[in-house]
């Protein structure tokens, strides 16, 4: 991938992970796609909120951007190993898994070198992190002919990698494609797949660490194996406890 399309990337060998419904693994092994979604699926109002918006022309008049904002499509990761909030938002009913992998194996599944619009459709971010008043005074002030400008999609991808301050903690990767073909995309029906080969993308499978019956977390372990996952397997010790035993009297 250019280096021009890895926004404040530093090293494509860190890793990054993600927690995914078991469905997903399991889908991710089965049909070796990876599938990226369309911003506007995601839960956040102030997300793609740029482009789920209307642009106002010179003469007053209202310009949709929906064409363009149904072309982009998304999907997050996080830099961080192993936190309770993480696992308490993607992981209702405790069955789900956190996938390690790295920028750079994302990269080279994601990256068409044979496509000679691949450095506007293809980008992979770290994602900055805002007051919501910057956001506001951005909207009010950024054209969409700035954005544009060069005929490149960078600006784009960057609206894209913007959040609230509120959500800094989730320290976000967002992998990006864009569709150029607009009568394409349209047919996507909100989701882009990318093929890849799930045993050379996934370094690492981890269950939810709050799963403590063992008899559970075996089942688990067994299901993840039947879709043919033979990689490194383990659970969070987020919650695990080895701590000493407490002396009844001063030690002599």
């Amino acid at each position: 991938m250019n280096t021009e399309n890895l926004l404040r990337i530093d090293d494509l060998d860190a890793p990054i992970y993600r927690i995914f419904p078991l469905q997903r693994v399991q889908e991710l092994f089965q049909k070796r796609k990876l599938v990226l979604v369309n911003p506007g699926k995601w839960e956040d109002p102030f997300e793609n909120f740029l482009l789920s918006r209307d642009g106002v022309d010179v003469d007053g008049s209202t310009v949709s951007f929906r064409r363009l904002a149904d072309s982009w499509f998304g999907q997050c990761w996080t830099t961080n190993s192993d936190t309770d909030a993480m696992w308490r938002i993607y992981s209702h009913d405790m069955q789900s898994l956190r996938v390690k992998t790295t920028v750079g194996k994302l990269a080279k599944y994601l990256w068409d070198p044979d496509d000679k619009f691949s450095s506007l459709k293809y980008f992979i971010g770290k994602v900055r992190y805002f007051p919501r008043e910057e956001i506001e005074e951005f909207l009010g002030s950024a054209s969409f002919s700035e954005l544009a400008l060069g005929g490149q999609n960078q600006g784009f991808a960057e609206t894209l990698l913007a959040k609230r301050l509120e959500f800094e903690h989730e320290s976000e990767v967002r992998v990006l494609t864009c569709e150029i073909d607009s009568d394409k995309a349209s047919q996507l029906s909100g989701l882009y797949k990318v093929a890849v080969d799930p045993h050379d993308l996934v370094d690492e499978i981890c269950i939810d660490p709050r799963l403590l019956d063992p008899f559970d977390v075996e089942c688990l372990e067994k299901k993840v194996r039947r879709f043919g996952y033979q990689g490194e397997l383990t659970q969070s010790d987020l919650y695990s406890v080895d701590l000493p035993t407490v002396p009844l009297s001063p030690t002599p």
